[in-house]
């Protein structure tokens, strides 16, 4: 996927469904939060976000610390 601007990024919005089939992802193990983010090039803080609204399970600390280091 090629690099977009900042304009690009700030227009980009993900539906409600995307973002809740990217949570399942990273809630079993399939992807990671630095993945998703990498992919679809979206800060990894923004992912943290969709977790903490959209997941089903509590991440462990321990894990989101991991991903902000990636």
């Amino acid at each position: 996927m090629d690099k977009l601007t900042l304009e690009e990024r700030r227009r980009r919005r993900f539906s409600e469904s995307f973002r809740k089939q990217q949570v399942s992802y990273i809630e079993e193990g399939s992807k990671t939060i630095g993945q998703v983010a990498h992919e679809f090039d979206v800060k990894a803080d923004s992912v943290r976000l969709w977790v903490k609204k959209y997941g089903s399970k509590e991440l462990p600390h321990q894990f989101l610390c991991k991903q902000r280091k990636m």
